[in-house]
């Protein structure tokens, strides 16, 4: 049986915490008190509708003891001015080290919820006036505004793309150019949660350098108790069978949603799944939990 000491230098790189126009679970707050408490060195807070760094500054400073990092993302969406450089180079100068392509302002992500209430966008009633940002032109090249994105992150070197919601194939095309133009740190958003990119291709990102992140939110078991629901466990496995190298890989739970379990809690049995079911060794969870995240921050 796993030790709750596992949690113990853990960064939880993909948090939806409170204050957020979406009813959660928690707040940012709230979510120091406990990492704190559970020894975490760190938690990234994402919201899809504003930049979390102004929350994440004042709770790191007025609640932080020093030993757990408060760390913000911006995410490129409408809301925000879609691939708006200088809302990136604000949230940058705020502190900002994680950068989300659109997210609920994908094409990808706008047509994958068309007829259903996206449970993140709470309240809003400006849902139909997204305007679908889509990053191929009619060649299947990168448009202008996402290359002068991976420029700017590639200038910064500490600053961490993440592919958000866009489709695989524009993933396809985004990562090794990003790689070409120097861009460091690469995450492939959940790519087996809404995306379902097919595995070769995710193997193919992960050979290439790219970060694929594995969400306890994809996980029937963690969420509902009910392994049938979402995917299973097993899909770890079908991962390493397509040849994903899990040196690449890093845990996250994409937690913080009013139904979804606490982040910590989910955490721990998320670690706890993949040591009783995979037999994956304490080592190879710090790994997963603790240093291939702290490496995409910059912070190893």
């Amino acid at each position: 049986m796993l030790e709750r000491s596992i949690l113990q230098g853990v960064y939880d790189l993909h948090i939806h915490t409170g204050p957020s126009v979406a009813k959660r679970l928690l707040d940012a707050g709230d979510m120091m008190k406990c990492a704190m408490e559970a020894g975490y060195a760190g938690f990234l807070v994402k919201d899809h509708y504003v930049p979390s760094a102004h929350g994440c500054l004042m709770v790191e400073r007025h609640l932080g003891d020093g030993s757990c990092r408060a760390l913000s993302s911006i995410a490129l969406n409408n809301s925000v001015g879609g691939l708006n450089l200088m809302a990136l180079d604000a949230a940058y100068n705020m502190g900002t080290r994680m950068v989300y392509l659109p997210t609920v302002s994908s094409r990808f992500h706008i047509e994958g919820h068309k007829g259903k209430k996206f449970l993140g966008s709470g309240g809003m009633t400006t849902i139909d006036l997204e305007q679908p940002i889509y990053l191929l032109d009619g060649d299947g090249k990168l448009i202008p505004q996402c290359v002068e994105v991976l420029k700017y992150v590639a200038e910064k070197g500490d600053l961490a793309l993440s592919t958000g919601h866009i489709s695989w194939q524009e993933s396809d095309v985004l990562i090794p150019a990003a790689l070409e133009l120097g861009v460091k740190n690469i995450v492939v958003n959940h790519p087996h949660f809404d995306i379902n990119a097919p595995l070769e291709a995710v193997a193919r990102w992960g050979k290439m350098g790219a970060w694929i992140e594995k969400t306890a939110c994809e996980f029937g078991q963690i969420v509902f108790g009910d392994d049938s629901r979402f995917n299973s466990i097993t899909l770890w496995q079908d991962y390493l069978d397509a040849g994903v190298p899990l040196e690449q890989i890093f845990v996250s739970t994409d937690f913080g949603q009013s139904i979804s379990p606490h982040p910590v809690e989910g955490m721990f049995q998320y670690l706890s799944l993949l040591h009783d079911k995979l037999g994956f060794d304490e080592a190879t969870l710090s790994m997963l939990s603790k240093t291939n995240p702290a490496k995409i921050m910059s912070l190893a």
